[in-house]
């Protein structure tokens, strides 16, 4: 069972965007770009940088989905990201820096350290990173909301703590009744856990007061947004050694998005035909 939601959004410089009269982020991709290159014409030189490392593959997961693409077949035997909704995806992320509204070789994290130093007009990152910013920029005036939708479909990137009843522990009837009630009782708390910048999984927890009001829970209003990676055994290394490493030769212009992607399919599914031998059952 879920305890909390959490996902990709959207962050913007006040400031930035108080000087082409915005008050705060632009919901779609006319809009978006519209909003980097009237930056880049305030003197901002890069209004939003793009990471070839965390959260790059998060962008472009997000991307992927908003363009209607998938990330792997439903029998969990292929990866469907080299896809041409990957390649628009990843093509999309290239081009910030091709318009030079992103760096080159823009290192992990680097990008969100230049948002709090108020350098960065607008950054994708982590709902987890609201306290951050609220404790640790005090210099900075910012706001959050989705991520604009670029291609087409609301989507982005998410995940989720859980709580796990293991195949062992369910053959005890005792101990199932009191890990229901475990999780109830911690489902049912979770106002605290919301103040660390989750959302909280149980509808009524997200309708209390004391919830209802942060930023991150506006969030939630359209729920169909949030997107996760399938359950496959092994999913992480597959991620890791080919998704992540295909979205970075890209952006790191080593390779076109294309070329990139198709190397990193066939590495992934190459992976996942090892995983099922090794996780079958």
């Amino acid at each position: 069972m879920p305890l909390d939601v959490h996902c990709l959004a959207g962050y913007w410089n006040e400031s930035h965007l108080g000087r082409i009269g915005l008050k705060e982020a632009p919901a779609d991709r006319a809009g978006f770009e519209d909003a980097l290159t009237a930056l880049t014409g305030k003197g901002v030189a890069n209004p939003f940088w793009m990471p070839n490392k965390w959260p790059g593959h998060l962008m472009f997961m997000s991307l992927l989905w908003q363009f209607g693409g998938e990330l792997y077949s439903e029998d969990g035997a292929s990866a469907r990201w080299g896809s041409d909704a990957g390649v628009e995806a990843l093509e999309w992320m290239v081009a910030q820096i091709d318009k030079n509204f992103s760096p080159d070789q823009v290192a992990q994290d680097a990008q969100y350290n230049a948002f709090k130093n108020n350098k960065v007009s607008f950054t994708w990152d982590g709902i987890w990173q609201i306290n951050d910013l609220r404790n640790n920029a005090r210099n900075l005036r910012w706001g959050m909301n989705a991520l604009p939708n670029i291609g087409g479909t609301a989507a982005a990137w998410s995940a989720s703590h859980n709580f796990v009843l293991t195949s062992q522990g369910a053959k005890d009837k005792n101990k199932v009744t009191a890990a229901k009630f475990f999780i109830d009782y911690m489902s049912e708390r979770s106002t605290e856990w919301a103040g660390a910048g989750m959302i909280p999984a149980r509808n009524s927890v997200r309708e209390d007061r004391a919830v209802a009001g942060l930023p991150q829970v506006a969030l939630a209003e359209d729920v169909n947004a949030f997107r996760f990676l399938p359950a496959l055994p092994g999913i992480g290394d597959v991620q890791s050694k080919a998704l992540e490493l295909a979205v970075q030769q890209a952006v790191l212009k080593k390779a076109g998005p294309a070329r990139a992607l198709r190397d990193g399919v066939a590495t992934a599914n190459k992976l996942l035909a090892e995983n099922k031998k090794k996780y079958a059952k």
